[in-house]
């Protein structure tokens, strides 16, 4: 669907925004404690172009699915901090936390209001695609040269970075970075990209193209296999399911050689589960000992407490948020408050300040801080997203319905172990996923096409 005044200058940034997301360990200036790296001047000019379109039409502000619920969302937390604030409240951080919000949600509005043709869209998939599974390999590559002792940049890129890249264990064993601070963040980085390049595989199917169709499906694999190097137990499990969602889908859309198209996906899981459990070297025992390091870090297990897991912090830090959560489970504690108020009334109820200092499991902190009203409205938020991309003739064969299920479920997980809500990681994602749902009504596709692909 092509606007009525396409923005190449909108295009330009929405793609450079996206570019930049990996390199938030390199600012250009540190104000304040907060690091200003090139997404934030990326975005903030986005903000600037897009606010300005929509200023001159007017009209545009309503298309966006969700518009008014961004603006709620944004507004809600106001009434904790009017009627409701605990012992420990800081100002300070509320403030803080509420103009990052306010920030990161205009980011959200321009982008999924953005001014661009589907085929730019396209475009803009494929080149973020392309960068994850650039960096996906990079992170790959430094494990097999740490345990060598092959050179791996890191050494190069920590002399860049505001904080150093955190991937030695205590096994010995380099976990994948790439450009992230941590491994996890390289993995949840990757499950957006896999997600942009499944899109352009269903996208290619839908046009005939076969030969797109199999490259853009061996970034997909190469993509979510470059995950395992990071021996982040969540973010392997988030990519497992999106694996398990795309070859369903896709079996589901061919006409014929179903099966076998299941006997490879079945096969293919088959060799990487018996890699992980089987094959010999540092990187496969490190996975085994973290998998069976999270059922042993279980309350009351042998394991608890392992070095080697963080299991049993995540444990600690959820029943600290449900806590906070009942202190004032309607408006919430208060944006920004699960340090403040936990050094507190967290201390209070028996918890120690490494369980309260950050949350580590984003939807319990969203609502401990929220409440039940935060968090109805982002779920509404989400549920329009979602209810607008599949309002299209044959929503299983579009791409973009499926790069919006498929972008709303990568965010959605992403929070069950991490506890971005109120960056980009979730925010642009999301903005990508709404301009999406409205692409998606205009994508038409002949049947004819998927009947060439599919045989």
């Amino acid at each position: 669907m092509a606007p009525k005044a396409e923005s190449v200058v909108e295009f330009a940034l929405l793609a450079a925004l996206g570019l930049a997301l990996p390199f938030a360990n390199f600012p250009l200036v540190v104000w304040r404690g907060f690091g200003i790296d090139p997404s934030h001047v990326v975005a903030g000019a986005l903000v600037l172009v897009g606010a300005g379109r929509l200023l001159r039409d007017r009209a545009g502000i309503r298309r966006p699915p969700g518009m008014l619920l961004a603006g709620a969302l944004l507004a809600s937390p106001l009434l904790a901090y009017a009627f409701r604030r605990l012992p420990g409240f800081s100002d300070s951080a509320f403030w803080r936390s509420f103009v990052h919000l306010a920030f990161w949600l205009a980011v959200y509005a321009v982008v999924a209001s953005c001014a661009v043709s589907e085929r730019r869209v396209s475009t803009l998939l494929g080149l973020l695609a392309c960068e994850g599974l650039i960096l996906g390999l990079y992170g790959a590559w430094q494990t097999i040269a740490f345990a060598r002792g092959w050179p791996t940049g890191v050494s190069f890129l920590d002399r860049l970075a505001r904080e150093r890249l955190r991937g030695s264990s205590d096994l010995g064993v380099w976990r994948a970075t790439a450009t992230f601070e941590e491994p996890k963040w390289l993995a949840i980085y990757l499950s957006f990209t896999a997600v942009y390049a499944y899109a352009r595989a269903v996208r290619a199917r839908a046009l005939g193209g076969k030969v797109s169709v199999a490259f853009w499906l061996a970034v997909v694999l190469a993509t979510a296999l470059s995950v395992t190097f990071t021996a982040s137990v969540g973010g392997i499990a988030i990519m497992a399911l999106l694996l398990l969602a795309m070859a369903v889908h896709f079996i589901a859309s061919l006409r014929s050689s179903r099966v076998m198209a299941f006997a490879f996906c079945a096969a293919l899981a088959g060799a990487v589960g018996a890699w992980v459990w089987v094959a010999p070297g540092s990187l496969a025992t490190l996975l085994r000992t973290r998998f069976h390091a999270v059922i042993q870090s279980l309350p009351g297990q042998s394991g608890f407490n392992a070095s080697y897991t963080s299991a049993w912090r995540y444990e600690r830090n959820a029943r600290y948020a449900v806590k906070m959560f009942e202190e004032s489970p309607l408006l919430g504690i208060g944006l920004g408050q699960f340090a403040p108020v936990g050094a507190i009334r967290g201390r209070e109820l028996g918890f120690s300040p490494r369980d309260t200092r950050d949350p580590w499991v984003g939807w319990l902190a969203w609502i401990a801080e929220t409440g039940l009203v935060g968090a109805a409205i982002l779920a509404t938020l989400l549920a329009v997203i979602l209810r607008r991309s599949w309002r299209v003739l044959q929503p299983i064969l579009n791409p973009y319905t499926i790069l919006t299920s498929f972008l709303v479920f990568a965010v959605v997980a992403k929070e069950t172990h991490s506890a971005f809500y109120v960056t980009f990681w979730t925010w642009y994602p999301l903005g990508v996923a709404a301009l999406s749902a409205r692409i998606a009504g205009g994508w038409r596709v002949e049947e004819k096409h998927f009947e060439n692909v599919a045989t």
